[in-house]
C-alpha cells in the first residue's frame, strides 16, 4: 500500500496501492534506538478524475426532463418505489461503472423534495423540482471541482406506469401517472376476445357532451352515445414516452371490424331504402384520450390515435386511413394544459368544447362560470388530422323555439327568419352583438365559454384546416321548416338543431406556426357531411371547400390566397371558422412574438361553394366562412415548409434546452 525508503537523512514514502499504512519513524545513534515517533496513519487513494450520469446523456421528450413518481404498481399493491442513477466515474487508469462510494458524496437540493442515499439512491418525498449532485469525496483536500448533477421532477401522488395494465389501474384510481415506457393500448387482444375485449375492457360508452336534438326527436336517444378508450383523472408526466391506441382504432385492418365506426349525427336523411342514399352531418366523435375533470397536466407525452405505420399507404401519407380513428384528445374539463407533447394521428386530434351541453337556458345564464373552460396547450407539436388539428367550439347554444308548418325561404326574402334560427347574442341593453364587435368584457363575461391559450407550438399535416372553429349549422331546414307540402324536414327530426353556439377565444402567445401547404384539391371536406353525392347536392349540403378556395381565388387573384409551384396551387390550412350559422368565435395575436408569421383574414360568402347556393342557406345557414391563413407572400410559404420539415427546424426550437 505504501513504502518508506530514506534518502538524505529524510524519509520518502511512495503510494503503491488504495488503503491505509501506519507510519512510525525511529530515530538511531551509534546503532542505539533514541527517540520513536508518533504513529502516523497514510490513507492511499485513488481519486475519480471525471464522475457522469448515464442519465444526462439520454434524452426525456420536448421538455427534456426526467420524471419520477414515489410509488408503483406491481401484482396488486402499491408501494413506494426508488431510483438509483447510473454512475460512470474514471480514475486516472481505469472507467467504473460499480462505482466505490467511500469515493463519492451524494447530495439533494431540497430533502423535502427527494432524498437521496450514500449509495445514490433517491426517495421521492414531494412534489417539486430537485436537482440530485454526485462529486468526489476529495474535492475540498485536493482542491479539485469533480461532480455532477442531474435534475429530476418529483411527483408525491403518482404511480411509476409500464404498461398498459399500470396505466389503466392508476387513473381508475385518481392517481397522477409517470411514464416510464412507451405503452400500446389493449395490448391483450387476441384472435380469441377480439369483439368482447373492445366493447366491453378496451372502450367504455358516454353520453355525447353534444345535443341531442335530433336523437330524442326521432326517439333514438339510447344512441347518442360514444366511445372512448381511456379517461385521464390525474396528471401526466411522460418523460417523452408515447401512448398508442393502434390496437383498438385500426383493428378493422386485421378483423374487417371496428368498435369505432364515425362519429354521431347532427342530422341524417335517408332517401329511399338504400344506405346509400344517406346524408348525414357529422357531430361528436369517438374518442381515445378523455379529460373530464378539472385541473389537469398532460405533460411530455406523446398521444397517438393509431401508429405512424398505419398511415402509410403505398410509401406515402394517407389521411384517409384516419376516417374511424376517432378524436385523440378530448378536453371536457376546466384548467387543463397540455405542455411540451406531440399529439397525432386522428380524425381530429385535439378537440376542445368543454362542458357537456345544458338544455336549461335559465340555468346556463345564470351559472355561466359553471360552464366554462380554459386550456392551455404550449410548446407542443400537434399534426396529422383528418379533418381539424385542433377543433374549437362549445357544446352550449343559444336557441329560439322553433318554427312549425312554414315553408323554406331565402335570407334576401327574410332575414329575420335566419336571425330567429341563429339568434344574436345580446349587450346589457338588450341590442345586438354583431361577428365583429363581440369582444367587450360583457360579451367575454357572459357568452365565452371556450378560452384557449396557444403558445409556442407547431401544427403540420391537416387534411382540413390546422384549427377549426366550429358554430352550429342554422339553415331553416333544421329549424322546423320544410321544403315543401310534401317533403318536411321537420318530420325528420331536424327541426330543434339549429342555433347560435356559444364562442371560443384562441389566445396565441410566442411562436405558432402551422406548416400545413398542401395543394387546394387535396383540402377534403368529404368527411364533415357524408351521403351520396347526389343528395348531398339535392339537400345543399355540398359544402366543398375546395372549390370556394378554388372559386375565390379565381374571382380574386390579387388575395394571394393560392401559393403556385411547378404548375400546381397550394393554400395554407391554418384556421378557418365555419358552420353557416352565427360565429362569434374569435383569435387574438397582440401576445405572438416577433418570430410569428402573421395571418391574412379572408371571408368568403357561401355562394362560392357553387351554383345551389340556395339550398345551401336552407341547410347550413347564411353566415360568411372566415379564413386566417399565410398567403403566398408569407415567410413560411410551401417551399420553406418542405425545407423546415425536412431538416427539423420546423419544431426543434420547440426542445427545451
Amino acid at each position: 500500500i505504501f513504502s518508506v525508503n530514506t534518502r538524505d537523512n529524510e524519509c520518502v514514502g511512495k503510494a503503491k496501492n488504495e488503503g491505509s499504512a501506519y507510519i512510525k519513524a525511529r530515530l538511531y545513534v551509534n546503532g542505539e534506538e533514541v527517540a520513536v515517533s508518533d504513529t502516523v496513519q497514510f490513507n492511499v487513494v485513488n481519486p475519480y478524475i471525471s464522475i457522469g450520469l448515464v442519465e444526462n446523456s439520454n434524452t426525456y421528450g420536448l421538455e427534456n426532463r426526467f420524471a419520477f413518481a414515489k410509488y408503483e404498481y406491481k401484482n396488486g399493491n402499491v408501494s413506494e418505489a426508488t431510483y438509483a442513477l447510473n454512475v460512470k466515474a474514471s480514475t486516472s487508469d481505469s472507467v467504473e461503472s460499480n462505482i466505490n462510494k467511500d469515493k463519492v458524496k451524494w447530495s439533494s437540493s431540497d430533502k423535502n423534495i427527494a432524498t437521496v442515499s450514500d449509495t445514490g439512491v433517491i426517495n421521492v418525498v414531494d412534489d417539486g423540482v430537485v436537482t440530485i449532485t454526485i462529486e468526489s469525496a476529495y474535492n475540498e483536500i485536493l482542491n479539485t471541482d469533480i461532480k455532477t448533477s442531474f435534475i429530476i421532477v418529483c411527483r408525491k401522488k403518482a404511480i411509476n406506469v409500464y404498461d398498459y395494465e399500470d396505466l389503466v389501474w392508476a387513473n381508475a384510481n385518481n392517481y397522477d401517472t409517470v411514464l416510464r415506457n412507451n405503452i400500446m393500448l389493449a395490448d391483450g387482444i387476441n384472435d380469441n376476445n377480439y369483439r368482447d375485449y373492445l366493447a366491453n375492457v378496451a372502450t367504455k360508452q358516454m353520453d355525447t357532451t353534444a345535443s341531442k336534438f335530433y336523437y330524442i326527436d326521432n326517439n333514438k336517444e339510447e344512441d347518442a352515445k360514444i366511445r372512448y378508450c381511456l379517461e385521464i383523472t390525474g396528471n401526466v408526466y411522460g418523460n417523452g414516452y408515447y401512448i398508442d391506441a393502434n390496437n383498438i382504432t385500426r383493428a378493422i385492418d386485421k378483423y374487417n371490424y371496428s368498435i369505432f365506426n364515425g362519429p354521431l349525427d347532427l342530422v341524417s336523411l335517408q332517401y329511399g331504402q338504400s344506405t346509400k342514399g344517406n346524408a348525414k352531418i357529422k357531430s361528436q366523435d369517438n374518442i381515445i384520450f378523455l379529460v373530464k375533470k378539472d385541473n389537469i397536466e398532460i405533460n411530455n407525452v406523446e398521444l397517438k390515435g393509431c401508429s405512424d405505420s398505419s398511415l402509410i399507404d403505398e410509401g406515402k401519407t394517407n389521411l384517409g386511413r384516419l376516417d374511424y380513428v376517432g378524436t385523440v384528445l378530448e378536453v371536457v374539463g376546466d384548467n387543463i394544459s397540455l405542455r411540451y407533447s406531440r399529439v397525432n394521428n386522428g380524425r381530429t386530434v385535439v378537440r376542445v368544447y368543454g362542458k357537456p351541453y345544458e338544455s336549461d337556458s335559465n340555468k346556463l345564464s345564470s351559472n355561466v362560470n359553471d360552464y366554462k373552460v380554459q386550456t392551455l396547450i404550449e410548446s407542443c407539436i400537434l399534426s396529422y388530422a383528418r379533418e381539424f388539428i385542433l377543433k374549437v367550439g362549445s357544446n352550449q347554444l343559444l336557441r329560439n323555439p322553433s318554427v312549425f308548418g312554414e315553408t323554406l325561404e331565402l335570407p334576401s326574402a327574410n332575414p329575420g327568419k335566419y336571425n330567429h334560427a341563429a339568434p344574436h347574442f345580446t349587450k346589457s341593453d338588450g341590442s345586438n352583438y354583431e361577428l365583429t364587435s363581440a369582444k367587450d368584457d360583457y360579451f367575454i363575461d357572459n357568452y365565452l365559454m371556450t378560452d384557449i391559450t396557444l403558445k409556442n407550438s407547431v401544427f403540420f399535416g391537416a387534411g382540413l384546416f390546422c384549427v377549426g372553429f366550429e358554430s352550429q349549422f342554422a339553415g331553416l331546414a333544421l329549424h322546423g321548416y320544410d321544403y315543401s307540402g310534401s317533403f318536411k324536414f321537420s318530420e325528420l327530426g331536424w327541426k330543434q338543431v339549429a342555433g347560435t353556439s356559444y364562442p371560443a377565444r384562441i389566445k396565441m402567445q410566442g411562436d405558432v406556426r402551422f406548416y400545413d401547404w398542401k395543394e387546394v384539391s387535396s383540402v377534403d371536406s368529404s368527411t364533415l357531411i357524408e351521403g351520396d353525392t347526389s343528395l348531398l347536392q339535392l339537400v345543399g349540403l355540398d359544402l366543398n371547400v375546395s372549390n370556394l378556395l378554388s372559386k375565390f381565388h379565381a374571382e380574386n387573384p390579387n388575395s394571394n390566397i393560392i401559393y403556385k409551384f411547378e404548375g400546381k396551387d397550394y393554400v395554407n390550412g391554418a384556421i378557418v371558422f365555419y358552420g353557416g350559422g352565427k360565429n362569434y368565435s374569435w383569435v387574438e395575436t397582440t401576445e405572438t412574438s416577433n418570430n410569428f408569421n402573421k395571418l391574412n383574414n379572408f371571408e368568403i360568402p357561401v355562394t362560392y361553394f357553387g351554383s345551389r347556393v340556395n339550398l345551401i342557406y336552407y341547410a347550413a345557414g347564411k353566415e360568411d366562412f372566415r379564413f386566417m391563413t399565410y398567403t403566398s407572400n408569407s415567410n413560411i410559404n410551401y417551399q420553406t415548409q418542405r425545407n423546415d420539415l425536412a431538416d427539423g427546424s420546423a419544431y426543434s426550437w420547440i426542445i427545451r434546452k
